[in-house]
C-alpha cells in the first residue's frame, strides 16, 4: 500500500504532464473502455469513498521514478531515464505512434518530480459532482503511468484538467481536488516545448 501511494503520487504528479487544459483528473486503475457516454453512465456508487479533506492519497520519492507516460486520444508523451540519477528522455508520439519529438527534458523538469512527493485532497468531490465531471470530461481523459526502481507494474490514473485551473484525481472511487500545482501539469503536458 505505501508503494501504491508514492507511486502514485509521482504518477499523478509527474504525468499530469500531459492533461489537457480543460480538465485535470487522475484514476488509478485500468482504463475505462467505451465511448464517453458510455463512461456517463457510469453508477454514482461507483464514485463513493472514504477519502476525507487532508488525505494523502500517494507520495513518491523523486529519485526512484524512472518513467513516466502520458497519454491523450491526440497524442503520448513519455518520458524516461536509465536510471534515476539521469535525466529524462521526453518522447511525443501521435495518436498512430509515430515520434513528433524527442528531447532531453531540461531544467524545468526539476520542479515537477518534488510537486508529487505528496498529494493530498483539498477538496473531495460528493458522487453527483464526480459522476458529472467524470461524464463530461471522460472523453478527454489522458491516461498516465508512473514507473520506479520497485519492481512490479507501474501505477496508472486517468488524468483531466478544469477550466479553473484545478488538478481533479480520481482514485479507486474518490474524485477530489488536490494538492498538485495546474503549473506543474503544464510543464508535463508540454513536453519538449516546455520553458528551460
Amino acid at each position: 500500500m505505501k508503494r501504491s501511494v508514492a507511486v502514485g503520487l509521482v504518477a499523478a504528479a509527474v504525468l499530469a504532464v500531459a492533461a489537457i487544459a480543460t480538465s485535470a483528473f487522475l484514476v488509478r486503475g485500468p482504463a475505462p473502455s467505451g465511448s464517453s457516454s458510455e463512461l456517463a453512465l457510469e453508477p454514482e456508487s461507483a464514485f463513493r469513498s472514504e477519502l476525507k479533506v487532508g488525505d494523502e492519497v500517494f507520495a513518491v520519492e523523486p529519485e526512484i521514478v524512472v518513467g513516466i507516460d502520458y497519454e491523450t486520444p491526440q497524442r503520448r508523451i513519455s518520458a524516461e531515464r536509465p536510471s534515476p540519477n539521469d535525466r529524462f528522455v521526453v518522447s511525443v508520439k501521435d495518436a498512430q505512434g509515430r515520434e513528433l519529438t524527442r528531447c532531453q527534458a531540461g531544467k524545468s523538469w526539476d520542479s515537477v518530480l518534488p510537486a508529487f512527493t505528496s498529494v493530498r485532497a483539498l477538496r473531495v468531490l460528493s458522487a453527483t459532482e464526480a459522476r458529472a465531471l467524470w461524464g463530461a470530461a471522460g472523453k478527454d481523459a489522458a491516461i498516465l503511468r508512473v514507473r520506479d526502481t520497485i519492481a512490479g507494474d507501474p501505477t496508472q490514473f486517468r488524468v483531466v484538467v478544469r477550466h479553473e485551473g484545478d488538478v481533479v484525481l480520481r482514485d479507486g472511487g474518490g474524485v477530489f481536488v488536490s494538492s498538485l500545482p495546474e503549473r506543474v501539469v503544464g510543464l508535463l503536458r508540454a513536453g519538449c516545448a516546455g520553458p528551460d
